[in-house]
């Protein structure tokens, strides 16, 4: 598997074999609209000896210079001020002789400087040493615009696949921007079996899958205009919740004896979604479960619905009992709130929100 990606990334690298995005720029050495040296022609006469000024002309309007190869992007709808300078690194990373480092270990990468290719082959590497399909048939890159700011992210996407059609593959995600004038990852995201990652073209992450046949996990992140990740909040839903109280899937040990009512049932009739913001345990789940379920309990907020999304808060001694053992209940309409301030804190707007798919180009070996 390796070799054949190690052949088409060989191909797909060298010069003259990279198609160039629909709507690029033709690549020159020259900048637009420079002024030819026949401009300022000398008029001579034989009767006056003297060099004519040349007819004033108006001026014609200042164009952006081109920058790099501009062969894959057109910055010219971007921010002026840095972002053809931005642009001309993402060029050289994805034409194959410029970097990007990655500072910490991330999925599938470690710390290091990487071209494209062992970008690449590094993910591959990783992959492989769990067993997953690493066939790359394409990348896809696309600029985006993280935190709505004007400057341009690069975004990478990677849809490994398995060849025989046996495996489930994953599809990875890279998010690049310079930092101090040298491209950094700033994350890689990862969709695979049972659960989907989408980016939007505002740097907006929402990863959400099965978590079991009775939950559903999403996590919702986003990459602001100064290239940090924040997570906002995650949301797990449990099924088939009998009555409006705790099951216990949902909390256990110590504290589920005080919340979770000793005839429970399993049922159809409610959902219980449980938000977390931001919070980590410092329990290890492996060896210190109890430990860990009360802390996460009580650093969750929990949203009682029925199975239509509406509201079905159980009754006030149960919400006090619940309270009293540090686990809060709310209503649907106290948790939008919630998200709406979690997102106002890192600059989230309803626009960023609303973003839309990226407009992928793949590079393809011709």
């Amino acid at each position: 598997m390796k070799r054949k990606i190690s052949i088409f990334l060989t191909a797909l690298l060298s010069a003259g074999l990279l198609a160039g995005c629909a709507g690029g720029s033709t690549p020159t050495s020259e900048p637009v609209n420079q002024p030819s040296e026949n401009d300022d022609t000398q008029v001579v006469t034989e009767d006056v000896a003297e060099v004519e000024e040349p007819a004033e002309t108006e001026a014609e309007p200042d164009a952006a210079p081109m920058v790099g190869m501009s062969r894959y992007f057109d910055y010219t709808d971007w921010n002026p001020d840095g972002s053809a300078e931005w642009i001309a690194l993402y060029e050289d990373f994805i034409a194959g002789s410029g970097t990007v480092s990655v500072g910490s270990e991330t999925r599938h990468l470690t710390e290091g400087e990487y071209t494209l290719a062992e970008l690449v082959e590094n993910m591959q590497t990783d992959l492989e040493n769990y067993g997953l399909p690493t066939t790359l048939s394409e990348i896809d890159y696309a600029l985006i615009d993280c935190g709505k700011d004007g400057f341009p992210e690069l975004a990478l996407k990677l849809p490994f696949e398995d060849e025989n059609g046996y495996q489930d593959a994953s599809t990875d995600y890279v998010i690049i921007r310079p930092f101090q004038g040298a491209l950094s990852v700033v994350t890689v995201e990862e969709t695979y079996y049972r659960a989907e990652t989408s980016i939007n073209e505002y740097g907006y992450i929402n990863y959400g899958g099965s978590g079991g046949a009775t939950q559903y996990y999403s996590e919702n992140k986003v990459v602001t205009a100064d290239g940090e990740l924040y997570s906002l909040y995650s949301e797990t839903t449990y099924f088939g919740i009998g009555s409006l109280a705790f099951s216990p899937d949902v909390i256990y040990g110590d504290l589920a004896s005080a919340v979770v009512p000793a005839d429970f049932e399993f049922g159809d009739k409610y959902e219980i979604h449980a938000y977390n913001f931001g919070y980590e345990s410092a329990f290890d789940p492996s060896t210190q479960p109890e430990e860990y379920s009360a802390d996460l309990a009580k650093n969750r907020v929990y949203v009682f619905t029925d199975n239509d999304g509406n509201d079905a808060m159980p009754d006030e001694a149960y919400i006090q009992l619940c309270a009293d053992n540090g686990i809060s209940i709310v209503s649907s309409g106290e948790i939008k709130t919630m998200i709406e301030e979690r997102c106002a804190l890192y600059g989230v707007t309803e626009d960023i929100l609303a973003g839309e798919e990226p407009d992928w180009d793949p590079l393809t070996a011709s």
